[in-house]
């Protein structure tokens, strides 16, 4: 892993948060959180002839993520149309900022930002959905990441505020999954946003019925530690 080179700037006024805080989340964060039947398919990174990496779900290899292109992620203004070129051949995670993908990194980065949180969002589970037309497996990932995630932040004190996310192909198990994450007990809780993705067509194929009393679900108070509005991204 190699660190790379930025200049970090340090906000001048107090109190302010990053509400849009990606990581570069464990490739094993899926087939390590997520239950025994689901291990073996879980969403896994692994490599094609050539040696670049490509997203394996459901035991089926992606059709978009793949041909290495995930040493880009993380990577923002290290390639522009001035200088720099993409290598597929880079690896996920092997060039990192300051706390792309360690906790306590991150706390340090946010002290050197003039921050006091931020609200933590993936980079790898905003792929997989749109290719997943197994409902319950897309529940079981997601409830895997969400276990994750909390672990990740766990020892923040607060300060990385992790989001669930959803998978409306079930809508009530979504609302289930949402009220287990912000009363999972260990700190901090899950910010009240979740993250819902769009996934294959006919997972959205689901009626205003069977969504509103759902909906109405997530917008009650849970016991969250922030004051954030749950929102349901439809």
């Amino acid at each position: 892993m190699a660190r790379v080179e930025e200049k970090i700037h340090k906000l001048k006024y107090p109190g302010a948060i990053d509400a849009d805080g990606h990581i570069l989340e464990s490739v094993k964060c899926w087939e390590e959180y997520c239950e025994a039947k689901y291990r073996a398919n879980a969403v896994r990174m692994k490599q094609d002839k050539d040696g670049l990496e490509y997203l394996e779900i459901n035991g089926v290899a992606s059709r978009v993520s793949r041909g290495g292109n995930f040493g880009a992620v993380a990577q923002m203004g290290q390639v522009t149309r001035e200088k720099g070129e993409f290598d597929p051949r880079i690896k996920y995670g092997e060039r990192l900022p300051l706390g792309a993908a360690d906790a306590k990194e991150r706390i340090e980065r946010l002290d050197l930002e003039g921050l006091d949180a931020a609200i933590i969002y993936p980079s790898l589970e905003l792929t997989w959905e749109t290719e997943c037309d197994d409902v319950d497996y897309a529940q079981a990932m997601c409830r895997a990441y969400n276990r994750w995630i909390t672990d990740w932040c766990t020892d923040s004190g607060g300060r990385l505020i992790p989001v669930a996310h959803l998978s409306l192909g079930d809508p009530k198990a979504a609302a289930d999954e949402l009220e287990r994450a912000v009363k999972d007990g260990r700190p901090p809780r899950l910010a009240r946003t979740a993250m819902v993705l769009a996934g294959p067509l006919r997972q959205r194929v689901c009626t205003q019925a069977a969504l509103v009393p759902q909906r109405h679900r997530v917008r009650r108070d849970p016991p969250c530690a922030r004051e954030l509005h749950a929102i349901w991204y439809l």
